[in-house]
């Protein structure tokens, strides 16, 4: 017997050390990398340094657009940027900010005194204009004030001085979208000729030599002017939507929504480049990096040895909406595809499925499942090829088990029972946003509550949950759990019969949990409830910016991740914010590992541990796991960095067998193991 419990002792040893690795402590969420995008409007140079003006706010690059810096000093939407006296100036959705110390700190001013969006940022001498949501704005002290020059009550798209000529580009602010051509004034815009170009929406203007082109939005294509503006007749490049122009090396570039233009002999013909993005809002060039800034997927830059274009860092801008785990990888569903993470999703690869929003990634058979804009794909190898599940309109949702699939596409259920081979159809007449298919019954989740089944998807009923949109469905140990849009959080303990109401924030997205641990993501950042939802508290820690939108949740070997609205993905270690909880302010000299009680427990056990100080008050290495008799690993419970201190971890069988376990501390100089017996 006692040789038993050594070889015992002995597997357990070799098995923990196996497992232990050091990891760095993080305090807080932080931001993963590799899932770029991001809507760029502007791209600019100032001194050695790169600046992009996106939808998220402003980034910074000091190594020639390589890697991008999100300005954490500013948090809000950039629609230009330029320098004007040697200084920063960006142009905001609440007015101009300037900076002397290259984006460092910021000197916000107000164009109005209601916040007027400023959207384009222009110089004549020493005047700065700003074009606004509601009017022209200039200011003859460097920004400090601003004054109403003229068109009160139009919104600018551009501002161009060409020989001592102000060209503008404006719409309607009161009829939405309504646009007005181009507007010249001779006089610095004390006065404004006729419009030119008719109810053409103008984006850009560009001079070349003594020429002028105007790029225009909706499919009326390129116009120029060869006499200063006052007539003008469309070119050769007809029938594309215009974001941007730019003169680069002598060439003409055309950045529109099918990609970009060049020309080479003043606009008489014209080349076409593809792009991994089309959406092109900005071309730019300085010595040999080339840039461009895309709609809603970030910047690229081209890569001059393998003669390819490449998304580059700006992490911000894409909405994560969806994670599954497939081996030791780590998928997410985000508008620009699917991507993937080897490594704990610290850093992310887009796959072969890209340029497609997928709503919703699930792994099913071992393989992957994404739907879609693109309609419902399906890979078994990891992600390097995907085929067509037989549905090609946009799938909302997805779920699949026990040989059945459903999917979620506009109103109506589609369903399978042969991997998507073929589908039968049920119409809601609502729209669907979530499935679940547990216990025999299947739930979906629609803009007119929660519809059910018990037939498999045969036929389906409204339950009493109803009248309310209802965005994520999650169940565990026997709870189904129910967030939407303005609604909070609902929870049903009779498979969704009835309903209780949890509050936890008006819009709830996503839903995880672990051991008692609840967490829901929000339209406010991240909670956490210990007790079932009667109380939730905030674990907001390392986000930054104002903009905390959370569509999804997923636990993650040792991690919780966060797919945000428009900021892409984020991650927290568990161990920073469930299970150890220090219970003493007193610094115990040596290390222990207490009996856990009660034992014998059912479901629920505590477990103290003592860690003693450390040289320079810093923090040591622990582990803390629980293993079968067999030795099997069955649940890591802390993996991190701790102080001195006193600990106590509350475990929770749910969901293991009754029976003997073994629970082990292990830290850099001690390691020690005690058993523990689980009788339900």
């Amino acid at each position: 017997m006692k040789t038993q419990i050594r070889k015992l002792r002995n597997l357990f040893f070799i098995f923990v050390m196996t497992f232990f690795v050091s990891v760095p402590a993080q305090s807080q969420w932080v931001q993963t990398s590799g899932v770029f995008g991001g809507s760029i409007f502007n791209i600019h140079k100032n001194g050695e340094d790169y600046y992009s003006a996106t939808s998220f706010g402003l980034y910074k690059s000091t190594d020639e657009g390589e890697n991008w810096e999100y300005n954490t000093s500013l948090n809000k939407s950039v629609r230009d940027i330029k320098t004007f006296f040697n200084k920063l100036y960006i142009a905001t959705y609440s007015g101009v900010s300037i900076s002397s110390n290259n984006g460092e700190s910021w000197d916000n001013r107000q164009v109005t005194t209601q916040n007027t969006p400023a959207y384009v940022l222009e110089k004549n001498g020493d005047t700065l204009f700003a074009g606004t949501a509601s009017g022209l704005f200039i200011s003859s002290d460097s920004g400090k004030t601003w004054v109403l020059r003229n068109l009160s009550g139009y919104s600018f798209q551009t501002i161009k001085f060409i020989d001592n000529k102000l060209f503008v580009a404006i719409r309607s602010s009161s009829v939405p979208y309504m646009p007005y051509g181009i507007s010249l004034s001779t006089n610095n815009g004390l006065s404004f000729d006729e419009y030119f170009l008719g109810y053409r929406l103008v984006t850009s203007i560009l001079q070349v030599n003594s020429d002028i082109y105007a790029g225009t939005f909706g499919g009326d294509g390129l116009h120029k002017s060869t006499d200063g503006g006052q007539n003008w007749f469309q070119t050769t490049l007809t029938n594309v939507s215009i974001n941007s122009l730019d003169l680069i090396d002598g060439k003409i570039y055309v950045g529109t929504t099918g990609g970009f233009y060049y020309s080479t002999d003043n606009g008489q013909t014209w080349l076409q480049e593809n792009l991994i993005s089309s959406n092109v809002f900005k071309m730019f060039k300085h010595n040999e990096i080339r840039l461009y800034g895309s709609f809603s997927n970030g910047i690229y830059k081209y890569d001059n040895n393998l003669n390819n274009w490449r998304n580059v860092g700006v992490n911000n801008g894409t909405d994560a909406m969806s994670f599954t785990k497939l081996g030791n990888n780590i998928f997410a569903g985000t508008v620009t595809g699917v991507h993937r993470s080897t490594n704990l999703g610290l850093n992310w690869t887009l796959t072969n499925l890209s340029g497609s929003k997928i709503y919703q990634i699930i792994t099913y058979n071992e393989k992957l499942i994404a739907g879609g804009d693109i309609g419902l794909r399906v890979s078994a190898n990891s992600g390097t090829s995907w085929n067509s599940l037989n549905i090609n309109e946009n799938v909302s949702t997805v779920s699949a088990k026990n040989g059945r699939m459903f999917a979620g596409v506009h109103e109506k259920i589609y369903r399978s029972t042969n991997e998507g081979i073929n589908w039968s159809i049920s119409d809601l007449n609502s729209s669907i946003f979530t499935l679940l298919d547990t216990n025999g019954i299947v739930l979906a989740g629609t803009s007119n509550g929660i519809f059910y089944s018990t037939n498999t998807g045969n036929s389906w009923q409204l339950s009493n949950l109803n009248g309310i949109y209802i965005r994520q469905l999650y169940f565990k140990d026997g709870i189904i759990y129910a967030g939407g849009n303005q609604s909070g959080l609902y929870k049903s303990t009779d498979m969704g019969n009835n309903w209780t109401f949890l509050g936890g924030g008006l819009h709830v997205h996503g839903i995880e949990s672990i051991n008692n641990n609840l967490f829901i993501g929000t339209g406010n950042g991240v909670s956490r409830s210990t007790n079932g939802g009667v109380n939730w508290i905030s674990i907001n820690e390392g986000f930054t910016g104002s903009n905390i939108q959370v569509w999804e949740l997923y636990i993650f070997e040792n991690y919780l991740f966060a797919g945000l609205l428009g900021r892409g993905i984020w991650r927290r270690p568990l161990s920073e914010i469930v299970g150890v909880e220090s219970i003493s302010s007193v610094i115990p000299e040596k290390y222990s590992l207490s009996q856990n009680y009660p034992n014998p427990f059912n479901p629920v056990t505590k477990i103290r541990f003592n860690i003693p100080s450390v040289a320079n008050n810093s923090k040591t290495e622990v582990l803390l796991d629980v293993y079968d008799v067999s030795g099997k690993l069955v649940k890591q419970l802390y993996k991190g960095q701790l102080s001195g201190g006193e600990y106590e971890f509350e475990f929770d069988g749910t969901g293991l067998n009754s029976g003997v376990y073994f629970y082990r501390l292990q830290s850099e100089n001690f390691s020690e193991t005690r058993k523990m017996v689980l009788v339900k």
